[in-house]
């Protein structure tokens, strides 16, 4: 397989489509059509024009116009992306040093009565999933004592593997 460098300038030119439109210019100029179509059809009165339908058609027409335009070899639309872009990021940055991340955790006095009673807490053991009873059998006389011992061994990473050995 041939592998080739393709410069910059290559990449970074639009496709011309149709005369000097590039592809996001004709799907900004034929997108209302299809939007005037379903207003035409969905709006009461149903397939019958009316002066609010044709308004808002005509209003979706040019402003989609009008982003299809290009100044200075960019689309209006991609400057329109770049302005929000840039007037929705955070204008401040506030430190705020009474965070309480990292900060001990102080007991009023009311609550350090209760720390002298412990709390029982029940947790659940999470169930062994043994299929059959023969294998239940099996880890029995492993876990009670047999010929073979259960070895944890721990990785560098702070894994652990878990193997079973010959009792020796």
């Amino acid at each position: 397989m041939k592998i080739a460098i393709v410069p910059a300038q290559v990449t970074s030119i639009e496709d011309k489509v149709a005369g000097n439109l590039s592809l996001t210019q004709l799907i900004l100029i034929a997108l209302p059509i299809f939007i005037s179509g379903v207003i035409y059809a969905a709006l009461p009165p149903t397939f019958a024009i009316g002066v609010y339908k044709v308004i808002v058609m005509l209003i979706i027409i040019v402003s989609f116009g009008v982003l299809a335009i290009r100044v200075r070899g960019t689309l209006i639309l991609d400057w329109a992306q770049l302005l929000a872009r840039y007037n929705m990021r955070p204008r401040y940055y506030v430190f705020n040093k009474n965070d309480k991340t990292l900060r001990p955790i102080l007991i009023k006095r009311n609550q350090e009565k209760n720390l002298d009673k412990p709390k029982e807490i029940n947790i659940p053991s999470p169930p062994l999933h043994i299929s059959t009873t023969a294998e239940r059998i099996g880890f029995e006389q492993l876990i009670h004592g047999g010929t073979k011992k259960i070895v944890y061994k721990r990785s560098r990473k702070g894994s652990l593997y878990v193997s079973v050995s010959k009792n020796d």
